[in-house]
């Protein structure tokens, strides 16, 4: 049985005249009685009732007609969900994403693409570069808000921000009466940083702000997630570098101050597999990049 057949027995039943069934359905009444003969033949029962008069609908078109319109109506919701999934604005997205990603961007980014593709299951995965670059690779994830790798084999890297990097000082520290902070005054204090392992290019680069100014910074403790460093330092352990976003956590304790000598900056870079070529994917890295988040 033929969509276009169903179709055509709608309009007939729905006009109940030949003539203004073919010309909603753009075709001649000639062609249309002969999709309604066939149909009829198919199905092998008498659809309509016809004479010069008027067309009237049989038992059997009555009982024919409320299951062709629910057939036509699920048809047109495959080819809706066939063309949705192709535009990439149906299925499921699998983001990984640090901290302080959540914090500094995720709210300018996920709102946008989600009034183009409401239909996408959304699934937020909170981890570090490290482990989602591995992720990634693995297409157990299919995009990473990450620090920039060190090595880009195997992936496709978007550069979507960039902020300074500030001090955090415990509140009851003596720096941080000091509205005018230097890296070097930092050089006695103990530091509380991530592990290297879990973004080589982001600590190599705070290491190497430190070295310029004269000193290598003494890491007292280590952890992943920033709002732990910041925790952290609010608990008098040390002092901690962090992109300047950080200080919206507003955590009691703990001060930030701006950098006087030296510029050190925090990235992040979206991420994804060069083989992972999904339209719900792509669709998502063209809505982040329309954005130009750094942009103003």
């Amino acid at each position: 049985m033929e969509l276009r057949h169903l179709r055509s027995f709608v309009a007939v039943a729905e006009e109940l005249h030949f003539g203004r069934a073919a010309e909603r359905l753009h075709i001649a009444q000639s062609p249309l009685s002969q999709q309604i003969q066939r149909l009829e033949r198919q199905v092998g029962a008498t659809l309509f009732e016809r004479n010069r008069r008027k067309v009237e609908l049989t038992e059997a078109g009555h009982a024919m007609l409320r299951h062709a319109r629910e057939a036509l109506a699920q048809a047109d919701l495959a080819e809706n969900a066939a063309r949705t999934a192709a535009a990439g604005r149906a299925g499921l997205l699998r983001v990984g994403f640090l901290g302080s990603a959540a914090l500094a961007i995720l709210p300018r980014i996920v709102p946008p693409w989600r009034a183009t593709a409401p239909d996408v299951a959304l699934r937020l995965v909170e981890g570090s570069s490290g482990e989602h670059i591995r992720a990634v690779h693995d297409q157990r994830l299919d995009v990473a808000f990450v620090r920039p790798p060190a090595t880009t084999a195997g992936l496709v890297v978007y550069p979507v921000w960039h902020e300074p990097v500030v001090a955090v000082l415990p509140a009851t520290s003596d720096l941080s009466r000091r509205e005018r902070l230097r890296l070097r005054d930092l050089r006695d204090q103990p530091f509380v940083l991530f592990p290297r392992d879990s973004a080589p290019d982001f600590h190599d680069e705070l290491t190497r702000a430190c070295t310029r100014v004269g000193f290598t910074p003494a890491v007292a403790y280590e952890c992943t997630a920033m709002p732990t460093v910041v925790g952290l330092v609010a608990s008098g352990l040390g002092v901690a570098l962090v992109p300047r976003s950080i200080n919206s956590i507003g955590l009691d304790g703990v001060v930030y101050r701006e950098l006087a000598d030296a510029h050190p900056e925090a990235r992040i870079a979206m991420v994804v597999s060069t083989t992972n070529d999904r339209p719900a994917v792509r669709h998502f890295i063209d809505s982040v990049i329309r954005l130009d988040l750094n942009s103003g």
